[in-house]
């Protein structure tokens, strides 16, 4: 077998073929951004409709073990954020973070920006998890080490500073559609709450704050809701450790204004209802009012819809099938779906991967690559 192999392509080869890694895409969608990793080395490029020709703005020059994840594109297309080192891929990511040169330099995890047209990459700041203000001008990120919320403007004009003081440690910014306020989940150890900022003169608010675990925030195309996930907190009776246990989850909607929130849809009681590990529940705002998310509960990763204006609904099985459903992105207008499954007609599509799509109104997946 092995100089079977060896006839078509060496070891040395297999081991340097370029992984393309972290693509993301502008709101509009006319603009792309992506990792290239060759041989150690990664590059960052950028391309622009309509016909997506890549130009490299910047690599590493060497394999300095040093990740470039999490990136962003303003929605004017003039800059692409991202990070610089880290772990995001271990199990347990914790500091101090990879050195594999040995470099005398303690490696920092970084938020970095750069202009799309070509230029220096300029570090904002220690932190990770970066999103770009809807007006392009400004970078939210968690600060690294204690993921306090920061900001700093994208070009690097002034040193990054925090943006509010909120005791503990936080996550899951999301912008409002018109940027004038920024949602977080605060986490409070065995439980957290949904948060918004809005200025310096306006107290935090929390949505509907329970002892439950509540993240991972959504805002409506309008601004004026937001979605979220929860989880029960930790504590209460102590459960039989040798039998496994259902984690159960519900999506609730909460009114920007009043703080007021309502369980739009609760997940069941069987095991196979627990709360999708592996990529999580992808939860998105759809046209119409609709949201979608990922449950498992027919044993199988598919894509579910239920009104945000209903309570406790029956969702509706938008991608019906023995398949697993892995990544999902939704058009700027949330009319259309578009998801990655190892489905198809061919015969051993399912150790495959295809590109399908879904109306959000209804009807059937339809194939985009085989």
């Amino acid at each position: 077998m092995h100089l079977l192999l060896a006839a078509f392509f060496s070891l040395a080869q297999a081991l340097s073929y370029p992984q393309p890694l972290a693509m993301t895409a502008s709101h509009d969608g006319h603009n792309i951004a992506y990792v290239l990793d060759e041989r150690g080395v990664r590059s960052l490029w950028f391309a622009s409709a309509p016909d997506f020709a890549p130009h490299k703005l910047w690599d590493s020059g060497s394999d300095d073990g040093q990740e470039l994840t999490n990136l962003n594109i303003s929605n004017d297309g003039k800059y692409v954020v991202y990070v610089r080192g880290g772990s995001h891929d271990a199990n347990w990511p914790e500091r101090p973070w990879p050195d594999p040169n040995l470099s005398p330099v303690e490696p920092h995890l970084a938020v970095m920006s750069i202009p799309s047209a070509g230029g220096t990459p300029k570090m904002l700041a220690d932190g990770d998890a970066p999103v770009i203000s809807p007006d392009s001008t400004t970078v939210a990120f968690l600060h690294d080490p204690d993921n306090s919320v920061w900001t700093a403007p994208i070009d690097g004009a002034k040193t990054a500073s925090r943006l509010f003081f909120d005791r503990v440690s936080d996550g899951d910014l999301a912008y409002s559609p018109d940027g004038k306020a920024l949602a977080f989940t605060s986490d409070r150890g065995d439980h957290s709450f949904i948060g918004i900022y809005r200025d310096q003169n306006t107290p935090i608010q929390f949505l509907a704050p329970t002892t439950n675990r509540d993240a991972g925030p959504v805002w409506s195309p309008d601004g004026s809701q937001i979605a979220f996930l929860r989880l029960p907190g930790a504590g209460g009776p102590p459960q039989d450790l040798l039998t496994q246990h259902p984690q159960i989850w519900s999506i609730w909607v909460a009114d920007v204004r009043s703080g007021r929130a309502h369980q739009a849809w609760h997940s069941g009681s069987k095991l196979r209802d627990s709360f999708p590990g592996i990529n999580g529940p992808q939860l998105h705002w759809l046209a119409a009012n609709k949201l979608m998310f990922v449950s498992e509960q027919t044993n199988w990763p598919n894509l579910y819809e239920v009104s945000a204006a209903g309570s406790n609904q029956i969702a509706r099985d938008m991608t019906p099938g023995s398949f697993m459903v892995e990544d999902t992105a939704v058009t700027s207008d949330g009319s259309t779906v578009y998801y990655t499954a190892n489905a198809g007609s061919t015969p051993g599509d399912i150790d495959r991967r295809h590109v399908f799509s879904v109306a959000a109104s209804g009807g059937a997946p339809k194939p985009v690559t085989s």
